[in-house]
């Protein structure tokens, strides 16, 4: 059985709030030494390069994803799926994708939640904690936020990009993007909005 709660990281609504890239870095031992690594290391993410954690040897990358149109294909689904459930709650995402088939247009590779379960970096959807049989917590489950809906619905917009250091966010893009940018020119808003 499934024990569920909120994932914490994901209840602000707000983008201005994530956590700075020096304070998600390992800080071990003496903090002068470890905080000029963590400075010098923090300006080379920033750059773009590719490093080696000075406390652990762990390589290092400072990820910008994208909010591609497979995403924003896979939120609209889940909005329609989210819509025709009696009692609203929280959407298995590889079980619903699946169930769809191939008709869906979510390429295999997101069928396991990959891509459409990174929204929750933009707040779009909500990660709903659980504990599974082999002690993991990562259950499959969502639920769509009210800014996932108001996306959803062309109503608002969120950065284009989200800045990941270790599955944190460390911060996003000053480009925003609406719905419709998202999808782009590879499928069609109004086809996928009148299920």
């Amino acid at each position: 059985m499934t024990k569920i709660k909120a994932d914490d990281h994901n209840r602000d609504t707000g983008f201005g709030q994530h956590a700075p890239l020096h304070k998600v870095l390992p800080a071990l031992g003496d903090p002068r030494p470890v905080s000029v690594a963590v400075k010098k290391l923090t300006e080379r993410l920033e750059a773009g390069d590719v490093d080696q954690c000075p406390c652990c040897a762990q390589t290092v990358k400072l990820y910008q994803r994208k909010l591609g149109s497979v995403m924003a294909k896979g939120l609209i689904l889940l909005y329609h799926r989210a819509n025709e459930m009696a009692t609203p709650g929280p959407i298995h995402i590889t079980e619903y994708f699946q169930s769809l088939g191939k008709k869906s247009g979510v390429p295999s590779s997101a069928l396991g939640g990959g891509d459409v379960s990174k929204l929750r970096y933009w707040k779009l959807l909500r990660r709903v904690m659980g504990e599974r049989a082999d002690g993991s917590n990562r259950v499959g489950l969502y639920t769509m936020t009210d800014l996932g809906r108001a996306f959803v619905r062309g109503l608002s917009h969120v950065p284009s990009h989200v800045h990941l250091y270790n599955g944190i966010v460390v911060g996003w893009s000053d480009t925003t993007v609406d719905v419709h940018d998202a999808l782009g020119k590879k499928f069609n808003y109004r086809e996928l909005m009148s299920r």
